[in-house]
């Protein structure tokens, strides 16, 4: 700010900071508006530009109100006068910013009286803002120009167990939890964080722990591990999976005292049957309290300690008799480094006989094949032979063995039962050890199994006018009898002793349907029967079917339409009589339209009947049915008449015409 000081000289006093004025003078005399006439004024502004100039080539500070952002995240840029010197008060200040990705941003801010400003951009909130920034601050005025730098990247620290608090030093057993910063959307984002434990290198050694994350935010806690040994661990955050992020170490103290190796004891010495096994008892001792011991053996002694636990158990089998094993213990304990210690003994292994287990079913049907199997345990190396029996009453067939293994199979038929028998077999190892095994069998009768049917399902009235065939199986060596009940209220035929297949013939004395029933016995008392053998015997039709005025045809027999034709039917049972109570059924179906060729008949003067059964005509001893034509559908038509004997099945057909 300038203000001019009326005494003697003209003064012009200048302030360009907080601490510096600057004062521009004219000596008095002529008049200001003299002065300006001359080109007095041009000396003082000439004056006030070098004044400036100077200030400018002084300096000024810029600066960023953090150095690492997250993307998204709103970026202070202020600046100053700092050395009494550089950006001018009132004056504007443009900044301009550059980044990765392409971004561009500026924005601008007036100096205040003492040079001081500040303005902010805003970062893209996606991870294309993840890179570093150059910013450039150029004052409008006094052509101050100052550049600074800010980085937009993904970071990690630690933090304690409660994911509050960085810090950087823990103490081993202390839950440790990963911060990590500055993840840009998209969301969400995923990648994860790995930690090496001291002495692990993180860019070759596999890494002690690894969580996976996918996150909603661009900020956030990790998954909490539990730090136990001491030194410098090694955090780093990869996002995506596999690309390196940021890298962030912590120390952990506290650890115990240097370790001292364990004493093992593997005792013994042991023996074992051979196939068989014994369980090993190992012990261990440590000098340092506290100590977690591990226990692992060498069963094989071939230097791999493949088998954990304690007290594992040995096993012979495999091996051959008489022979001996050396096994060997090594303890270990859980101190930094882990230290351990070995101590052997010997397991003698004791020759024993073979074992022989036979399988198979304990139990068969006459005439029944079973098959057997064996199998034939032994831990030594041996040659063995065998002896098989099917018993009293079995044959024996397809005998396998294999003398290298002791294993074989065989076969037993048992011709006949009941009866029982006994399945054994031997097998001897050549060394004057030999075991055996047995099943007992027991054999049962079988039933004859029995099928039959008769020569014809319907059958006309006659003497022996129904034939029924039967056959029948049986496994065992039996003989055999039969018996019919032939349905019809006769007494049970008895056939006496008969082979398969066989025929039997019948009387049925009337007709109807029935039902036969036969039964085989064998010796042995058991019996199969066949109980559902149908047969129907018809009734005669006397004349062969409808009698006139219906013609059987041709020529067809044609009646007015409107009549009443007298359909008349006699049937006859298989001893010459005429039944009166079977109420046959009647129905008209019509054929085809057109009144067919034929013999025109009388027309009946007879009333008609309703429904649809049939009356028997006492006198004529035969049914009759006046038909009624007039409810037909056509009066010019060929009609069908079909009667049903509901007793038999048996159903008559007639065709006749109508007429108009």
């Amino acid at each position: 700010m300038a203000t001019p000081d009326e005494s003697r000289k003209r003064l012009w006093r200048f302030k360009l900071n907080d601490t510096t004025t600057l004062e521009v003078s004219a000596a008095a005399g002529p008049t200001e508006k003299q002065i300006r006439r001359r080109g007095r004024w041009s000396l003082v502004l000439g004056t006030l530009v070098a004044a400036l100039m100077v200030s400018a080539v002084a300096g000024a500070a810029v600066w960023t109100d953090q150095q690492d952002y997250a993307p998204g995240s709103v970026v202070t840029i202020s600046g100053d006068n700092s050395n009494d010197a550089g950006y001018l008060p009132g004056e504007t200040v443009v900044v301009s910013v550059s980044g990765p990705n392409g971004y561009e941003a500026s924005c601008e801010a007036v100096a205040d009286e003492n040079g001081a400003w500040s303005c902010q951009v805003t970062l893209w909130d996606t991870d294309l803002a993840q890179g570093t920034y150059t910013y450039t601050a150029t004052g409008q005025l006094s052509g101050t120009s100052e550049s600074g730098t800010f980085i937009d990247a993904i970071n990690i620290v630690s933090r304690d167990s409660t994911c509050s608090t960085d810090t950087n030093s823990f103490t081993t057993g202390d839950v440790v939890c990963p911060r990590v910063t500055g993840i840009g959307g998209p969301f969400p984002k995923s990648g994860e964080v790995k930690w090496w434990a001291p002495g692990l290198d993180p860019d070759s050694a596999a890494s002690t722990f690894s969580d996976a994350f996918s996150v909603s935010t661009g900020n956030f806690n990790g998954v909490t591990h539990t730090v136990i040994a001491c030194g410098t661990w090694t955090l780093r955050v990869f996002q995506p999976a596999g690309t390196l992020q940021d890298t962030h170490t912590f120390t952990v103290t506290g650890c115990a005292p240097a370790n001292s190796a364990p004493t093992a004891n593997a005792n013994g010495p042991y023996s074992v049957n051979e196939g068989g096994s014994v369980a090993l008892s190992g012990s261990g001792s440590d000098p340092d309290a506290g100590q977690t011991l591990t226990f692992s053996w060498d069963l094989d002694n071939d230097g791999t300690f493949e088998t954990a636990g304690q007290n594992p158990i040995f096993s012979a089998v495999g091996r051959d008799g008489p022979d001996s094993q050396t096994v060997v213990l090594k303890v270990c304990d859980n101190g930094t480094p882990s230290l351990c210690d070995t101590d052997s003994t010997t397991v003698s292994i004791l020759n024993v006989p073979p074992t022989v287990t036979l399988s198979g079913p304990n139990s068969a049907d006459e005439g029944e094949t079973k098959s057997y199997s064996y199998s034939t345990s032994d831990p030594g190396i041996e040659t063995f032979t065998h002896t098989a029996s099917c018993g009293a009453n079995g044959t024996l067939s397809n005998d396998s063995f294999d003398g290298a293994t002791g294993a074989g199979s065989f076969d037993c038929t048992f011709p006949d039962g009941p009866a029982s028998s006994t399945v054994e077999v031997t097998v001897d190892d050549g060394d004057g050890g030999s075991d055996s095994d047995s099943i007992g069998v027991t054999v049962a009768n079988v039933a004859p199994t029995v099928a039959a049917s008769f020569a014809s399902a319907s059958v006309s009235c006659g003497s022996d006018n129904a034939t029924l065939n039967v056959s029948f199986t049986d496994p065992g060596v039996d003989t055999h009898t039969a018996s019919v009940d032939w349905g019809d209220g006769s007494s049970v035929e008895a056939l006496g002793p008969v082979t398969s297949p066989f025929s039997t013939s019948h009387t049925y004395a009337a007709a109807g349907m029935y039902n036969a029933a036969v039964t085989v016995t064998d010796s042995d008392g058991d019996s199969g029967s066949d109980p559902t053998n149908a047969v129907t015997v018809n009734f005669t039709i006397v004349g062969g079917g409808i009698l006139q005025p219906i013609n059987p045809g041709p020529p067809t027999s044609v009646f007015k339409y409107k009549s009443t034709i007298p359909v008349k039917i006699k049937i006859a049972d298989c001893d010459g009589s005429f039944p009166s109570t079977l109420e046959p059924q009647i129905s008209v179906q019509k054929l085809n339209g057109g009144t067919p060729s034929g013999t025109e008949e009388a027309s009946s003067t007879s009333a008609a009947d309703s429904g649809t059964t049939m009356r028997f005509d006492l006198s004529n001893q035969q049914y009759i049915y006046n038909l009624a034509t007039k409810p037909l559908s056509d009066s010019s038509a060929t009609y069908q008449i079909k009667i049903t004997i509901t007793q038999t099945g048996q159903t008559i057909y007639a065709t006749f015409g109508l007429k108009p």
